[in-house]
């Protein structure tokens, strides 16, 4: 009983502070037609475009592995997607000939690509390949 007593007049811990809310986690961009040059092409950092379209499991199953992919190299280069069926014009400049298909851009020219799924060791391991070999040759 005296416990109980006790209790009524023990202060309350302090409300425990609420998490602030969570960054947003980097994606790729989306890109059309009319952004393709000035995002891609432009762009100062070196950038992994992949071509793919909603109707194509291989992509879906790329997806998640471009996701980390642009979580992994955040800051450091660009990820970018581009809908083939949604930007054809795109896919036609560059000669796809099937999807997925992973073009890498260094100041407005490939540099390389891969066409088929890659997962995101592959991925990580090829374009590391690609920052160091431009880090030797932009000296």
């Amino acid at each position: 009983m005296f416990n109980k007593l006790l209790a009524r007049f023990r202060p309350k811990p302090a409300p425990l502070p609420s998490k602030p809310p969570a960054a947003p986690r980097p994606r790729p961009i989306h890109v059309t037609t009319e952004e393709f040059d000035q995002l891609v092409l432009a762009s100062d950092k070196l950038v992994v475009v992949d071509f793919w379209a909603d109707w194509c499991e291989p992509c879906h199953v790329m997806a998640a592995s471009i996701q980390f992919f642009a979580e992994d190299y955040d800051g450091r280069i660009l990820v970018a997607k581009v809908d083939v069926e949604e930007e054809p014009s795109i896919a036609e400049r560059y000669n796809l000939m099937g999807i997925p298909t992973i073009i890498v851009f260094r100041n407005g020219e490939e540099i390389d690509r891969h066409t088929g799924v890659v997962n995101i060791q592959q991925l990580s391991l090829w374009v590391d390949k690609l920052i160091i070999s431009n880090e030797y040759t932009s000296e």
